[in-house]
């Protein structure tokens, strides 16, 4: 069965930061792409063999490590994209191999940090999705490509001499081929005088996937098809691992600031329904001791959102707990609760840290009150905007710190309230904010 993707809501707080991995591909990988693999799969691999670790499970523990190791810092229809190309990888390799190496050679799945919440989200809402053609799973191929990738073409330039360059001779730019127009990436198996060969249907660009999702606006559709081809398939695996029903809850946390904690979620297997929404204050969530700080409900309406989500009434603006106002750093998470019963789930952009000044008095509506001359002299004070440093292999997340008023906060990743007299406008939200069950523990 193939699967055909809609354009949903992603990432309201703003694009990711890049962190990718990719690398020189070696001749390990071009040799792991000359035995075939017959399409459909009777049915998913559930359990992957990684050398040197041993069997883990595919959906649940390889996939979210491997996408966070290649892709991590991409926005959400990149990494669509590349959990899709992952998985395939995946079951070719263990359908040919039986086991798959944990190096460049074939996809990291070891690199040292834990998988993000969107890499996990990724792989959940692409269940069980590989690549097949012609009757034969495809291999889909992948490397990070020129990193000065850039619109209108989002196309890179062997000749560039940026970082990554180098491996442009392996990218394939197939959109609007189909059959025998489609080009074969040379980094695999290239049958002589078979212009058709539905295992090699090309590689696919990681930072141009990110090009084409952050300045072209493509789905994971749409970047998939822009370098295998647009008649590559997409087909569902089935096994008992794989979700094709239950979609996990979506949402984003877009700003924790010292008068509130905003941002939307949603449960696209009730779409009309709200959903708790779960706020953690420097506690460790998936500890069986840690509770939530706050417990509210997801129910505000927002006109943004109706025509991403097919329902409107999916916000929630949380006045900020009491227990930050001392002075030092706090880490918030946001969890969403899962109407059908499945594990809570962290929001994007969330966690969050933010500093907040002992409070000398609370606001009307429980908003604090933010007027009063700032640190730098003016009326509510200044912002203050810092870029992550650039690591090895992309741009480092990038943070933006404001400072308000007496009574003020430092926040990161873009709080939009600064300034004198906001207290009164969050009073006049708080008023306007149906509030259903929300309580502070």
């Amino acid at each position: 069965m193939q699967k055909s993707f809609e354009r949903r809501l992603f990432g309201l707080a703003g694009a990711a930061a890049l962190v990718a991995c990719g690398g020189e591909p070696t001749e390990d990988r071009v040799r792991r792409a000359r035995s075939e693999l017959a399409a459909p799969l009777p049915q998913a691999f559930c359990d992957i063999i990684v050398d040197g670790v041993g069997t883990v499970p595919a959906e649940t523990d390889y996939l979210p490590n491997v996408v966070t190791c290649e892709n991590g810092g991409a926005g959400i229809e990149a990494l669509k994209a590349q959990a899709i190309a992952a998985r395939s990888v995946a079951y070719w390799t263990m359908g040919t191999d039986g086991s798959i190496c944990d190096s460049q050679g074939c996809q990291v799945y070891s690199c040292g940090r834990a998988p993000s919440a969107e890499a996990i989200r990724a792989v959940e809402e692409t269940s069980g999705l590989y690549l097949s053609y012609d009757s034969l799973v495809t291999f889909g191929f992948y490397v990070d490509g020129d990193h000065g990738t850039a619109p209108p073409t989002c196309r890179g330039s062997a000749s560039s001499g940026n970082p990554g360059a180098s491996r442009e001779q392996w990218i394939t730019y197939n959109e609007g081929q189909t059959g025998a127009s489609v080009q074969m990436s040379p980094l695999g198996f290239i049958p002589m005088n078979q212009a058709i060969f539905g295992q090699n249907r090309g590689c696919m660009s990681q930072w141009g996937a990110r090009c084409l999702e952050n300045d072209l606006g493509y789905d994971v559709d749409g970047i998939l098809r822009f370098y295998y081809g647009d008649d590559i398939e997409v087909t569902q695996a089935t096994g008992p691992c794989i979700n094709t029903n239950e979609r996990a809850p979506d949402g984003e946390l877009e700003s924790v600031d010292c008068s509130f904690i905003e941002g939307w979620s949603q449960d696209p297997d009730t779409p009309t329904t709200a959903v708790d929404v779960l706020v953690y204050v420097d506690e460790q969530p998936g500890d069986p001791a840690a509770a939530p700080t706050v417990v509210d409900v997801a129910d505000l309406t927002r006109s943004d959102l109706c025509a991403a989500l097919g329902s409107c009434d999916h916000g929630f603006l949380i006045p900020t707990p009491a227990r930050v106002f001392d002075g030092n750093e706090h880490t918030v998470h946001v969890f969403v609760s899962d109407t059908e019963g499945g594990a809570d789930r962290e929001l994007g952009g969330s966690p969050r840290t933010v500093t907040c000044n002992a409070r000398p008095d609370a606001g009307s509506g429980g908003a604090m009150s933010d007027a009063g001359p700032g640190p730098s002299g003016g009326s509510g004070g200044g912002a203050t905007n810092s870029g992550g440093a650039a690591g090895a292999s992309g741009q480092g997340p990038g943070s933006e710190t404001r400072v308000v008023g007496q009574g003020g906060c430092s926040v990161t990743s873009g709080s939009r309230r600064t300034g004198a007299g906001f207290g009164l406008v969050a009073a006049l939200a708080i008023l306007g904010y149906r509030r259903k069950r929300a309580r502070s523990i």
